[in-house]
């Protein structure tokens, strides 16, 4: 299945209050990724932004902490993310991280702790730690948020929808038309 590259599940969510859609990755594959295997999911998560018409994503790399510490792996993935994004290495996206679940969804709570971004409280993608956050948060938007939700596997030589729990029968069609649109533009894997 992969073509070159590590496959994850993006799942999309759409914020009805903001009329904004966000992306959440990865929710369902990749258990305890590398940071390479992050960097690829990240890419794989823009690809599907870029598609969906967010040309500038705005991207939290979350860990439990906003501060770099050497001690949770996690925030040294998101600080070396985010330094590459600021080299431009991920295009016009915008990576922040690490970011805490409040600081990213929440400029208030980041200016708090002393954040200044403008990717704080405006989030296109959450690139979550390992599967168990991101099973965790899709989930929790789910049940708890009563959001809808879609989703497709990116990073494949084509894309590939789920029968995931959490896709209401009324969404298959948008994953459908999802696939449709990553085929059109060269595959899951760019």
């Amino acid at each position: 299945m992969p073509k070159g590259g590590v496959p994850s599940y993006v799942s999309i969510f759409s914020l009805l209050k903001r009329e904004k859609l966000i992306l959440v990755t990865d929710t369902f594959i990749n258990s305890n990724p590398t940071l390479v295997e992050k960097q690829q999911l990240l890419m794989n998560a823009l690809q599907l932004a870029r598609l969906l018409g967010i040309e500038a994503p705005k991207v939290a790399v979350l860990a439990a902490i906003e501060q770099v510490n050497p001690g949770i792996p996690s925030t040294l993935d998101a600080a070396i993310l985010a330094k590459m994004g600021e080299r431009r290495q991920f295009g016009k996206a915008i990576v922040e991280g690490p970011l805490d679940i409040d600081c990213a969804l929440s400029q208030v709570a980041a200016g708090r702790k002393g954040l200044q971004s403008v990717v704080t409280g405006n989030v296109d993608i959450y690139l979550v730690p390992e599967i168990d956050t991101g099973q965790l948060l899709a989930e929790a938007l789910v049940f708890f948020g009563k959001m809808q939700t879609a989703g497709l596997v990116m990073g494949a030589s084509k894309p590939v929808i789920l029968n995931l729990p959490i896709v209401a029968a009324e969404n298959r069609l948008t994953e459908i038309a999802l696939a449709c649109l990553a085929c059109r533009n060269g595959g899951a894997n760019g």
